[in-house]
């Protein structure tokens, strides 16, 4: 789209001078201020011993002002003759990133730059307003999306039910006497609570808390425990019902059924994965050894308590693959089902229903409005003609090779899933990268993109600065977010690994949906598409060995450092759990 209002028009051109110089005025304005505040701030810390900090703090702000104000005077110098994607592009990057910085809520970071960007580019002021509110409406006015707070209310009643404690004590007796049992528990547990709540950071909550003050009881240590728990947390975005994945196939227009079978093989190698470093770093480590297994009779009894939870997936999940309800509607049945049992085992009276009401109501409206106003980007960077830009780029920077286009994506996914929340990420950059993925020479089926997408989204929820699970995990036990990073680099470089792997062997995703006959496609679009080649291979190999060895390394190191902080492993043996 042209802008004829400023290029073709004396009027359009002087207004554009008129808004520059505004602008300069603004900026200029801005400096005075911040550099009054910084004066101020100097003289008011006075203190001995931050004179240093204070220098530093008062050199990057100049500097951040010096940047601020060359971009405002080149943005105001090249506007006239930017092109809308340019500009969008600009204008998304800078508002978003920019509000973020200051504190604003990524919901807003993300539809306020959104809807200026369509107000600018439409160059009317009314339309781009009506525009943005219509696409807004539009995002959630979609009857799939119901599923979502449905599933969400079942999570915070079985949450709130005492269900947790119940699938822990399941956990607790599967791993018995292995070294590290209370975090292959946390493991477990995650993986079991996480495929019934559907939230990462109700898993780090729950069996954080639970489990937390028991493991500093036995003598565990408590860096390492926090950071086994927020590594696994993520693994419920891959075992359904997911919510990522709920949205993931309304954007793409994927058999949400296929998906949720895509999900299973992945999030249990996640798990897996968590535990076998766990049991790295406790290897022969006899103070940390747990419970034997419990007599058949107590196991069976323990078992029998954790059935009725367990048994809310296998309804769903069953329920959907078989025809016999909806997503839609197995989240209703989810709803039901666990209130029943929640009443049953008197965890929740009539009372708590308003409370749980408003809890789950939270937590939706954060999500649907998230939804919303990601659709208004999402339609600010098609208007623009931002998605043939990006694939072009794609396109040149691959070369047209696989291996070289799923590092690009992982990358990508990656560095997209730090500052954003997975329901925007997947809802703006679904539509952009899947046609690329579906087209020649690439021919990757829309579940497998949606499973490592997902996967990529795990990932990025436990990776600083952002990192809400790493918080939450962190808190939970008492502890700084900085104490945990370190303990956690093995689990992060290990999940890398593990995506790697999920990218580049396609049928471990999708062996589970062909197997019930929901990919039909799959056959035929493997059969056109070349296999890699030996060198290929040899790079995608050598890729996950470096990250496999690399956190056995750190586990290794992490380890030693125990035994020398802690002594014997044996002198410090704590009660059993």
């Amino acid at each position: 789209m042209n802008k004829p209002l400023l290029e073709n028009s004396p009027a359009g051109q002087e207004s554009a001078k008129v808004g520059v110089a505004a602008t300069l005025r603004g900026a200029a304005k801005a400096l005075i201020g911040l550099n009054l505040g910084a004066r101020l701030a100097a003289s008011s810390a006075e203190v001995r011993g931050h004179r240093t900090r204070l220098l530093a703090g008062f050199i990057a702000s100049r500097l951040l002002l010096v940047v601020a104000v060359a971009g405002i005077v080149w943005f105001g110098v090249n506007y006239a003759t930017m092109s809308d994607a340019l500009l969008v592009t600009i204008i998304l990057i800078v508002g978003m990133f920019g509000l973020m910085a200051i504190g604003v809520s990524v919901s807003v970071a993300i539809g306020l730059p959104a809807a200026l960007s369509l107000v600018i580019v439409m160059q009317d002021g009314d339309q781009g307003v009506y525009t943005a509110a219509q696409k807004m409406f539009d995002g959630i006015d979609n009857f799939s999306l119901l599923c979502i707070p449905l599933f969400v209310l079942a999570g915070v009643i079985m949450n709130q039910g005492g269900i947790a404690a119940r699938l822990i004590d399941l956990a607790k007796a599967i791993t018995g006497q292995v070294p590290g049992t209370l975090m292959h528990t946390n493991v477990l547990a995650n993986m079991m609570f996480g495929a019934i709540s559907g939230s990462s950071l109700a898993c780090a909550s729950a069996v954080g808390s639970v489990l937390g003050p028991t493991q500093e009881k036995d003598g565990y240590d408590m860096k390492v425990a926090a950071a086994v728990n927020v590594a696994s947390a993520p693994s419920d975005a891959l075992i359904p019902p997911s919510n990522t994945i709920i949205i993931y196939a309304m954007v793409s227009n994927a058999s949400m059924g296929a998906l949720f079978l895509a999900g299973y093989v992945p999030g249990i190698l996640w798990g897996l994965t968590c535990m076998a470093l766990v049991a790295v770093f406790c290897f022969r480590n006899k103070r940390l050894k747990g419970k034997p297994h419990p007599p058949i009779r107590e196991g069976l009894r323990i078992f029998w308590r954790a059935v009725p939870s367990l048994l809310l997936v296998i309804i769903v999940i069953a329920g959907i693959l078989t025809g016999q309800f909806t997503p839609t509607e197995g989240s209703g049945v989810a709803v039901a089902y666990a209130l029943i049992l929640s009443f049953i085992y008197g965890t929740i009276k009539p009372r708590d229903l308003g409370r749980i009401l408003l809890n789950a109501t939270r937590t939706s409206s954060v999500v649907l409005f998230l939804i919303g106003l990601s659709t208004i980007m999402s339609f600010a960077m098609t208007y623009a003609g931002l998605p043939r830009l990006i694939a072009e780029w794609v396109i040149d920077v691959t070369g047209g090779s696989k291996v070289g286009f799923l590092m690009l994506m992982m990358v990508i996914l990656l560095i997209i899933g730090i500052p954003l929340d997975a329901t925007p990420a997947v809802l703006i950059f679904t539509p952009i990268f899947l046609p690329i993925a579906m087209a020649e020479p690439f021919n990757i089926h829309p579940v497998h993109f949606g499973i490592f997408l997902v996967f990529n989204m795990g990932i990025a929820v436990i990776t600083p600065p952002s990192a809400p699970v790493l918080f939450v995990g962190a808190r939970v036990v008492g502890l700084k977010v900085e104490q945990v990073i370190r303990p956690l680099m093995p689990y992060f470089l290990a999940l890398i690994g593990c995506l790697i792997l999920v990218q580049f062997v396609p049928e471990l995703t999708m062996w589970l949906p062909q197997a019930f006959g929901m990919v039909d496609d799959w056959a035929a679009l493997q059969a056109a598409t070349p296999p890699l080649g030996i060198g290929s291979w040899v790079i995608v190999i050598a890729a996950i060995a470096a990250c496999f060895a690399g956190a056995t390394a750190m586990i290794l190191r992490d380890r030693k450092k125990a035994m020398s902080e802690f002594g014997p492993l044996e002198a410090r043996v704590g009660t059993t759990p």
